[in-house]
């Protein structure tokens, strides 16, 4: 069985890093010896590389090869041949002159030079000098001097035709090798040549193509300018039609007005006359100024009757607007005039990356002289409360003034993601158990990241996409966008489309985007779904449960007690799959699913210059750190809590923090009522009901948003 991979990074095999050569690098072993053997250097692989250009170069039927000299008795000159008269054996034996290709072989000459014909020429004129010197040697009438003189003078003689043979051999071969090497120069920069030569056709098409659409769009924008200009023509028309009925108009009106004078004067003359008895006002009248009385009178009593029914559910769990709501509140009335102010103004500028905000506004807010009060809420729900689609989310109702929930609040409010100390980060890793810091710690690592990931991936330009086209291009990423905006979808789509356009907010709408996947797919007990089917129907039966209505005199959730055996058991079947001998191997398929996934939805807005691998990598870390928090949370016996506001609603200090107008104080923009422009994190909370005597909320952090006035 294979080992299972150490990271969703290893390939686990591939294709062979060489294919077949014409010459192997090793010779043929068997597998226990190839197996211990070390790999083969750098040299070697590149001498494998040249075997092949060799065993070419030696098959090539046109490759170069040297001359054969013109042997002068093969060619019918005049030349006299010598004697066939042969010395003695014992002669040619003794004779230092003997040679064969075996010799010539054994003395130091290349066999290819040995083979050669003009090599063979030269074997004969010294075996022609041997024969002289044997018939010297033998012919009375030389003295031993003289006949050892004349033979030192031809073994001299063969010495020096031997050696002029094989360097004459020698240079040229070696020109016949260069001319071939000049030759495969000459065939490559033709061949180059001609690839430039096509690029410069396929360029100068291209020219052409965009020289005849240049044309069009001048012919185009001609076109537009002759219209504007009839349209400017249809409109000063308009206009001035407009003023002659205006005109005329005023005419009329001060006709009139002078025949109301006329008979007003008619009138009083009549009235001096006749004496006229006061008129009363009619009944008709009367009534209809009562009836609009009363449908005041009943509006005023149903909104207070609707307010006072609001703030009495404040404080019943079992009240319609306690629990998930069916569907989000439209704000897009409230909203409609804050978005054509704020689309008409530049936005704020940037601060700097480490504060993770934007500069607050130059201009200065009105000081209210009334003193600000506390009037944000605390968010706090049921675990396991079910919201649409099966997402899971903790919808958050107001419980009073934060000053009667202190003594349950761990670090007296919720935290901002700004208020971070120098911590070691991997200290979290050895711990088993983690506290509510603890959490707070992770959360604000795994934002970091985030920002990190989105700051090296999707904010240098260009993009996949324009976000222009998006919509049409990638529509699943368009509504995924559209669903963190207005309700009303036109305006949302208005309004998500100038944000991602603007610098200084894209970022934040690609940090809200990942943010949203991790909070509602992965910080949910659904997350640990796809272990086993047993294990699976025992997760969904404990959810199940959580989720239910006991029936009976005492309807609602399980409380108490039961609430914390049912989150404990929980927790120790979450443990159980982490410790599993198939726990990492799980984790490796869920990391690297959901990592998929975001790529997916964020691959139109990132940079184009990001790989594909590269960005799933960025992803797999941070998908990474989030299934160290969510395995953390769900293990520890506490439940996690998460709200994200509505875009469009009123902005509340105690749950949230402003990432932009940060010269403004956070209880000023709610006593001023700044609307919530765009959300980045939710409003996180833990709760902790170990020891029922002591029943905790730790308030984690607040919801970064994007305000507007």
């Amino acid at each position: 069985m294979p080992a299972a991979r150490s990271s969703s990074d290893s390939s686990g095999g591939g294709a062979p890093l060489y294919s077949s050569r014409a010459m192997e690098a090793t010779p043929h072993k068997d597998n226990a010896t190839s197996k211990s053997s070390d790999p083969p250097s750098d040299d070697e692989m590149a001498l494998v590389k040249a075997s092949g250009q060799f065993n070419l170069i030696s098959n090539d039927a046109t490759a170069p090869r040297p001359a054969v000299s013109n042997d002068p008795y093969n060619y019918g000159q005049q030349l006299q041949r010598p004697g066939t008269v042969r010395p003695p054996a014992a002669f040619g034996s003794q004779s230092p002159y003997r040679q064969s290709s075996n010799n010539a072989v054994n003395n130091g000459v290349p066999p290819s030079i040995a083979s050669s014909p003009l090599y063979r020429g030269f074997g004969d004129i010294q075996a022609k000098l041997m024969t002289a010197q044997q018939f010297v040697r033998t012919t009375p009438g030389f003295t031993d001097s003289q006949a050892q003189t004349v033979r030192h003078l031809l073994v001299g003689c063969g010495q020096d035709l031997t050696h002029f043979a094989t360097t004459l051999i020698t240079e040229h071969t070696k020109a016949h090798h260069q001319v071939g090497e000049l030759r495969l120069q000459y065939e490559k920069a033709q061949n180059e040549l001609l690839s430039r030569r096509q690029q410069i056709s396929d360029l100068q098409d291209q020219y052409k193509s965009a020289k005849k659409e240049k044309d069009v769009a001048l012919r185009d924008v001609e076109d537009l300018e002759s219209r504007l200009n009839s349209c400017e023509r249809e409109v000063k028309r308009l206009r001035q039609l407009g003023r002659s009925h205006d005109e005329k108009h005023a005419m009329k009106l001060q006709r009139l007005e002078d025949e109301l004078k006329s008979l007003r004067v008619a009138e009083e003359s009549n009235m001096q006359l006749v004496k006229v008895q006061e008129t009363p006002t009619p009944k008709s009248r009367r009534f209809v100024q009562d009836d609009s009385a009363s449908d005041e009178d009943d509006d005023n009593s149903t909104s207070k009757a609707a307010e006072t029914a609001r703030r009495g559910s404040f404080l019943n769990p079992t009240a319609a607007e306690f629990g998930p709501r069916s569907s989000k509140p439209d704000h897009s009335k409230e909203m409609l005039p804050l978005l054509r102010k704020y689309a008409q103004r530049t936005g704020p500028a940037m601060s700097p990356q480490d504060v993770r905000a934007y500069d607050g506004s130059n201009d200065q807010p009105r000081m209210n002289p009334r003193p600000a009060t506390r009037m944000g809420f605390r968010g706090n729900s049921f675990s396991f409360n079910s919201g649409q689609n099966g997402s899971w989310s903790a919808m958050t109702g107001p419980l009073g003034p934060p000053h009667l929930n202190q003594s349950r609040t761990s670090g007296g409010g919720y935290k901002s993601a700004a208020d971070t100390v120098d911590i070691d980060f991997s200290t979290l890793q050895e711990k088993t158990d983690w506290s509510a810091d603890d959490v707070t710690i992770g959360f604000q690592r795994l934002f970091g990241m985030i920002e990190g990931l989105i700051a090296k991936h999707y904010v240098n330009e260009p993009f996949n996409e324009s976000e222009n086209i998006l919509p049409m291009s990638h529509p699943e990423t368009w509504r995924y966008i559209l669903s963190m905006g207005l309700k009303n979808q036109t305006q949302s789509a208005t309004h998500m489309a100038d944000l991602l356009t603007k610098f200084h907010c894209r970022h934040w709408v690609l940090k809200r985007v990942i943010v949203d996947y991790i909070i509602n797919r992965m910080i949910i007990p659904e997350v640990f779904f796809g272990f086993n089917p047993q294990i699976d129907e025992h997760l969904h039966a404990l959810q199940g449960r959580m989720k239910s209505r006991a029936p009976g005199s005492n309807m609602g959730r399980p409380q108490g007690m039961e609430r914390q055996r049912i989150v404990m058991d929980h927790a120790k079947v979450i443990r159980f799959i982490i410790e599993a001998p198939e726990g990492p191997s799980f984790k490796e398929r869920t990391v690297a699913k959901h990592a998929q996934m975001i790529q997916e939805i964020l691959k139109p807005l990132r940079s184009c210059v990001v790989e594909d691998e590269q960005a799933r990598k960025g992803l797999s870390v941070v998908v990474n750190a989030a299934w160290t928090i969510t395995t953390h949370i769900w293990t520890s016996g506490m439940t996690i809590h998460f709200y994200f506001p509505e875009t469009g609603s009123k902005f509340a200090y105690g749950t949230m923090r402003s990432l932009n107008y940060t010269d403004t104080p956070s209880d000023q923009m709610q006593y001023q009522q700044y609307r919530i422009m765009l959300v980045i994190t939710p409003t996180l909370s833990l709760r902790d009901d170990r020891d029922l005597d002591r029943l905790r909320t730790h308030e984690l952090l607040k919801s970064d948003v994007l305000v507007m006035r």
